[in-house]
């Protein structure tokens, strides 16, 4: 038996999936990081370069496989960054807190929900809408 990376509850068990992992951090996770891509596809794993947004000349190298994530390269200066590279997370956002800090990661993700909720709020609602 396999085991797998968990994002927002989904569990990926073929090799395909891990690529469909990364698509869905792309699409939903995308306010955290100025620039993601892949860059280089194996078969139970996938590894890209992400460019954090709070630090756009930040480079990270990640790789993903089926059971969690590895941060294999840290372009930051400050201090201690080092002590993140080969560390393992279970969750993307295990990973962005990390490299982000916590505080800057939840700010960022409190900002984003409200903006969510705000354009939910807008958008027109149907009759079949649960009150």
């Amino acid at each position: 038996m396999s085991s797998t990376a968990i994002i927002e509850g989904e569990c990926s068990t073929n090799e395909e999936d891990v690529l469909k992992d990364v698509d869905y951090i792309m699409r939903h996770y995308s306010g955290y990081f100025h620039q993601m891509e892949i860059t280089n596809r194996e078969k139970d794993s996938v590894t890209f370069r992400l460019i954090p947004n709070d630090d756009k000349t930040r480079e990270l190298i990640v790789v993903l496989n089926r059971s969690h994530f590895i941060l294999e390269g840290d372009s930051s200066t400050k201090p201690n960054h080092e002590l993140l590279i080969g560390r393992r997370f279970e969750t993307i956002e295990q990973l962005l807190s990390a490299v982000m800090g916590a505080h800057h990661f939840g700010q960022m993700l409190n900002s984003l929900l409200v903006t969510r909720l705000e354009s939910l709020e807008s958008s027109p609602r149907s009759d079949n809408h649960c009150r």
